[in-house]
């Protein structure tokens, strides 16, 4: 699949630039299609979903699954590994396709320092920013630890959040606990 990313050079002039990722789309007929679908629409209910890529990433997927093992370990009580959303604007997709997540880009930090996620695509869809009719949303599997409440910054953890008891908004400092799974595509204009 091809994105379209546009490239600012410091005097403002816009060129356009494709940037070719490894991706592949996921059918309409695919049940994995119906799933995410769904599971976007528990909180996004008139999304308008026109497609669906996975992300394929081998290298992304090695320092995952190595930070999974060692989270494992580390926190065998309290390991979790969650399927979350991360909205985004076109520009960003590129990257986070072929480097993965970059918590030092993060220039939000309200929960802590991080790539943010959410257990809700209808917070999520609050950061899709583009320019053109389509708009973009990561589905993420994201490996959480000890989790700590943005007001407890100090001290390690694998995580801040907004609720200790049932959170759904995440801040993953590590950007190595992230796979970015899926990209989803939507009508910008559908109804919220």
């Amino acid at each position: 699949m091809k994105y379209e990313v546009y490239i600012y050079t410091d005097i403002c002039h816009e060129y356009r630039k494709i940037i070719e990722m490894t991706t592949e789309s996921v059918s309409l007929s695919n049940p994995i299609f119906d799933k995410i679908c769904n599971h976007i629409a528990n909180s996004y209910p008139n999304s308008c979903v026109l497609w669906i890529d996975k992300v394929v990433n081998d290298t992304l997927l090695a320092r995952y699954n190595s930070k999974k093992e060692m989270m494992q370990e580390k926190y065998p009580d309290e390991f979790q590994e969650l399927e979350l959303f991360h909205g985004t604007n076109e520009h960003a997709i590129a990257s986070i396709v072929n480097d993965g997540f970059k918590s030092d880009l993060n220039v939000r930090s309200v929960y802590g320092k991080g790539n943010y996620f959410a257990k809700f695509a209808s917070y999520s869809k609050l950061f899709m920013i583009s320019n053109r009719e389509i708009t973009f949303m990561f589905l993420c599997d994201v490996l959480v630890g000890k989790k700590k409440l943005s007001s407890q910054i100090l001290g390690a953890c694998e995580c801040y959040v907004n609720n200790l008891e049932n959170p759904d908004i995440f801040a993953i400092p590590e950007d190595d606990a992230i796979y970015p799974q899926y990209v989803i595509a939507f009508h910008k204009n559908a109804p919220s």
